[in-house]
This record gives C-alpha cells, structure tokens and sequence, in this order.
C-alpha cells in the first residue's frame, strides 16, 4: 500500500510538467503491483496491458477500477490513439467472448498531445460462470 500511495505523490506533479514518459512508467509499475502484490488482476487484463504497453505512442497501460476483470488505462500519444484499441482487440485471443469498448479523454492540463484511453473488455462468461 505504501508504493501505491508513493507512486501518486509523484505522479501529480508529473501529469502537471507534462512529463509523460515517467508517468507511464509509474502506470506499468502499479500494474505489476496489482497483479503481483495484491492478486486483484485477471488474465485477460494482463493481455490487455502487455499488447498496449509495446505499442508505439504507448506511454503507460495498467488495470483500473476494483480489479478483478473489466478495465484498462492506457496514457498514449494522440497520434496513436485511435490505433490502440483497434490493435488491443485484434491480438487479444485470451478471451473470445469478450468484446471491446474504448473510452478517449484528452489531457488538458501539462499533458499536451496525450490522451488517456480506457479499453473495457465486457465478458458474459465472467458474470454468468461467478
């Protein structure tokens, strides 16, 4: 919990100096938290983050919400944004029934040419086998 917490101290004033590179990395770090400390990912997320991260224009990606299944939030170049999610869904083969739907929300404030893209992954077989 102590990394988590730290990880946002520095995050806030990295997002305010734009400085994207190392606020991805504190993403891909908080993922590997998640999934390895606190056991609250689930595969298909652990896909979902390994095809984002290596993208170009791919800053950061990482579980969010409870866990558990559901989202991603990848910090992506605006120029690469609209690929993203196209790539995720077409090399994403840990779940087929899943189908994906994305969210774009553009950086206003230090993060200029930026975007934030939630990939939700709403998988039947998650509700109807728990």
């Amino acid at each position: 919990m102590v990394e988590e917490i730290e990880r946002t101290r520095q995050a806030i004033p990295m997002l305010e100096q734009g400085r994207t590179h190392e606020f991805g990395q504190l993403m891909n770090a908080c993922h590997i938290s998640l999934r390895d400390l606190y056991e609250v990912s689930v595969p298909e997320l652990d896909t979902m983050v390994e095809i984002a991260q290596p993208l170009p224009g791919c800053f950061g990606a990482r579980l969010t919400g409870g866990g558990f299944g559901g989202c991603t939030v990848n910090l992506v170049a605006s120029a690469q944004a609209e690929p993203l999610p196209v790539c995720s869904a077409r090399n994403t083969n840990a779940a087929p029934a899943c189908t994906p739907r994305s969210i774009s929300a553009r950086l206003r404030r230090g993060g200029v040419g930026v975007e934030l893209i939630r990939l939700t992954y709403l998988c039947t077989e998650w509700y109807t086998n728990a």
